[in-house]
């Protein structure tokens, strides 16, 4: 995962060629369950407390 505050936005990666499941957390501790194609790459909102998916 990338964070680039200057836009608000965060990178989630999947870098292989296989699907993943991960849980991605937000800035207040909160689970954020995803599933990411292989290769997938997904744009999120982010603001300094929380990303918003």
């Amino acid at each position: 995962m990338n964070v680039y505050p200057a836009i608000g936005k965060v990178a989630i990666i999947n870098n292989t060629a296989d699907e993943q499941r991960t849980t991605v957390y937000d800035g207040n501790g909160n689970p954020h369950s995803m599933i990411l194609r292989s290769e997938e790459l997904r744009w999120e909102s982010y603001d300094e407390n929380s990303i918003i998916i």
